[in-house]
């Protein structure tokens, strides 16, 4: 990779993360560029479907929030939905938890 596409690639934005329904999304900045992150929580009542607004798989971190990265085309990579009963069920195992709806298992991803 050369200094010209380190510096093409650093000077792509993204506008705002997208609102979600019934979630707060957090963010650092006013500005998003390529690798900003925003994060998402539900509202109380409310969890995260197990697929987001634009298809991509959503992972639930271990605060229970989904965080959405400023992709290189200039979009947010998850558009996570949130929905009232019954998206995830959280289930206790010795190493993190597990997370499933009726159809699949997904664990937790841990951040360290």
């Amino acid at each position: 990779m050369t200094l010209l596409n380190i510096v093409l690639y650093a000077a792509v934005r993204c506008g705002s993360p997208p609102a979600v329904a019934n979630a707060e999304v957090t963010v650092e900045s006013e500005e998003f560029f390529v690798g900003d992150t925003a994060t998402y929580r539900c509202a109380s009542q409310y969890q995260f479907d197990q697929q987001s607004a634009n298809g991509s798989l959503v992972v639930l971190q271990a605060d229970g929030t989904v965080a959405s990265v400023c992709a290189a085309k200039g979009e947010w990579h998850i558009v996570p939905r949130c929905k009232g009963e019954g998206a995830w069920h959280i289930v206790p195992r010795q190493s993190g938890h597990a997370l499933f709806n009726f159809s699949s298992i997904v664990d937790i991803v841990h951040h360290s």
